[in-house]
């Protein structure tokens, strides 16, 4: 049977926003989670509702979330107490405006607006303040749409639907051969579906199983070696852009008593018109050596974390081989410092045996959010375990996970009782109806 693959289109995107509107407006903001790595953002309201935002591709997509996220200081500090007076869709378009008011000690209404552009490859989330860049989710300085604090925000170029689509919404989860699908239309004739309670759940929790659930059949590993080589040929690139932009602004700052705003000066083939004051220019240029010297030592930070995670992996393999010696478990077992233990499933099927065999609806349950990998029980008997307990449990599941590689990541946590295992799920499948988002970071 073959079923259309889910896509968060413009259509799409109206649905969610008729749905979700009257849960979030007129609500005042508690705290806003960003994360530029991942491109995605998260507003938690007053009233207890979260709205999701994830803005760039893989798996762009706008719900309520029922997880809990950490604030990050300076969005939340420039967002906070802000009332959400309007959230609409712009032109029909994949781009949603949220305009936020608060008043001042004086009285006066200041607003704010927030741009969460899901357009894929450029998407961002902007917000503006008197039609400048107070915040984005990721700087670029382009020269069509440069988007950076102070500057006058440019808006996206719309490139709105001509039809007028509307969709039925009867939103199901179906599994079709073993895996997830979501149709917002009606259940998938002849096979198992579970009917959502809307449109906003439906994508929360189809996106929650495709990215956590782990399949049986891995897939294949990155090879390090050539994740590498590419990194260092990437290196090399940006060394001779950074080589290059430092001997531009240097011959103009060499000649700045004869260039005048307007000229063309040539250096390395390369021809500059100066739109500028010369020493403006200039300083562009540096400011350019500057952002690809830091672009390259986070490039080789990811070298030495892929190295790194390499021998843990080989470790990890080592220690398995040893295993097999001995009676075979689907799982690890680990102790945390308050003396819990801690079981990792080592497949899918040691997932589904933890949770069928050894988990209580009172033991505590960890996964990486939104990727592959194992999950973690921790057994507490019905008792209250530490922070440091939870923290130990939250790093074994982003270790023992796809995510490991970046050393940092989001884990989903919560108890046994609030999973859900759906009929003709895959292995290690589940629904999480209730959790906590453990932001975490491993030891070197």
């Amino acid at each position: 049977m073959t079923v259309e693959k889910f896509r968060f289109t413009a259509h799409v995107l109206r649905s969610v926003l008729q749905e979700i509107k009257p849960q979030i407006q007129n609500s005042r903001v508690k705290s806003v989670y960003a994360d530029r790595d991942r491109m995605e953002i998260a507003i938690t309201f007053s009233n207890g509702k979260t709205l999701y935002a994830k803005v760039r591709h893989p798996h762009i997509r706008m719900h309520l979330s029922g997880g809990t996220y950490p604030g990050v200081p300076d969005w939340t500090g420039s967002l906070k107490k802000y009332r959400l007076k309007e959230i609409n869709q712009v032109d029909n378009d994949r781009i949603v405006r949220l305009l936020f008011e608060k008043k001042n000690p004086l009285g006066e209404k200041e607003n704010l607006e927030l741009y969460l552009e899901l357009t894929g490859k450029y998407g961002n989330a902007v917000l503006v303040k008197d039609g400048k860049v107070l915040k984005v989710l990721r700087e670029n300085l382009s020269v069509r749409r440069p988007l950076r604090p102070g500057l006058p925000f440019i808006p996206y170029e719309t490139r709105p639907y001509l039809e007028d689509k509307p969709l039925k919404i009867s939103p199901h989860i179906c599994f079709v051969e073993g895996r997830p699908v979501l149709s917002l239309e009606g259940p998938v004739e002849g096979v198992e579906c579970i009917r959502m309670e809307g449109i906003s759940q439906a994508i929360e929790t189809y996106y929650s199983m495709i990215l956590s659930g782990q399949e049986e059949k891995e897939e294949k590993e990155k090879d390090p070696g050539g994740e590498i080589e590419k990194l260092k040929k990437r290196i090399r690139e940006m060394e001779e852009e950074m080589q290059r932009a430092l001997r531009i602004g240097s011959h103009i700052m060499e000649n700045l008593h004869t260039l005048r705003e307007g000229d063309v000066v040539e250096i390395d083939e390369k021809k500059v018109k100066l739109e500028d004051r010369p020493a403006r220019v200039a300083g562009k240029f540096f400011e350019e050596y500057k952002r690809l010297k830091r672009g390259i030592q986070k490039l080789q930070q990811r070298i030495e974390e892929i190295e790194r995670q390499s021998r843990i992996a080989r470790e990890n393999t080592k220690r398995e081989d040893e295993e097999r010696k001995g009676p075979s478990r689907p799982y690890r077992i680990f102790e945390s410092p308050g003396g819990f233990r801690v079981y990792v499933g080592k497949s899918a099927k040691g997932n589904d045996y933890l949770l069928s065999k050894v988990a209580s609806p009172e033991d505590h349950w960890f996964h990486v959010k939104d990727s592959p990998g194992s999950h973690v029980i921790m057994k507490t008997g019905g008792a209250h375990p530490s922070e440091e307990d939870i923290l130990f449990a939250a790093r074994l599941a982003l270790q023992f996970s796809k995510a490991s590689t970046s050393g940092k990541g989001l884990v989903s946590h919560t108890l046994v009782k609030y999973l859900k295992k759906p009929a003709g799920a895959p292995p290690g499948l589940v629904i999480v109806r209730k959790e906590e988002v453990i932001p975490v970071r491993l030891e070197r």
